[in-house]
């Protein structure tokens, strides 16, 4: 087959048809360039660090809190252990006996305050711990009494 004049005539594209596709394919280009990034950028973006960065500043903040609280409540267990260690149980002194109990449901109460968060579960520990060293106190206290009074009428 011979290519004849009529055919290369045919197939010849002028220069405005030239700068037309040019136009055409460039746009093209930019649009799907364009779409691409949105896609990659929007996704796997900076949106995501910045997040991450907000939580890691809450959780810091949360951090701080804790540690202004837990100083402080340890103001107020070192006062509730020093009482509960000067407390006599024969003494009449029952508004004592009532400030050792206030100062030991006000330790406890920081649990109940914050229970989303785990950390202050040490206050309501501490406070069982202190409830259960003065119960056994007064217990103690009561025995060594019982004895005491058993001997003297022994030796009666």
């Amino acid at each position: 087959m011979s290519i004849t004049p009529k055919n290369k005539s045919s197939k010849t594209v002028s220069e405005r048809e030239r700068f037309i596709g040019f136009v055409y394919v460039l746009t093209l280009f930019i649009v799907i360039t364009g779409a691409c990034g949105f896609i990659l950028f929007k996704y796997a973006g900076t949106r995501h660090i910045f997040s991450n960065k907000i939580m890691v500043i809450k959780k810091m903040e949360r951090q701080k809190e804790f540690q202004n609280i837990q100083s402080v409540q340890i103001v107020s267990a070192d006062t509730l252990f020093s009482r509960i260690e000067q407390f006599e149980p024969g003494v009449n002194a029952s508004y004592e006996e009532n400030d050792i109990k206030f100062l030991i449901n006000d330790l406890a109460k920081q649990w109940e305050k914050n229970s989303f968060d785990k950390r202050n579960k040490m206050f309501w520990h501490l406070a069982s711990v202190y409830e259960m060293w003065f119960a056994d106190k007064k217990e103690l206290w009561s025995k060594q009494d019982n004895i005491i009074k058993f001997k003297k009428n022994l030796e009666e």
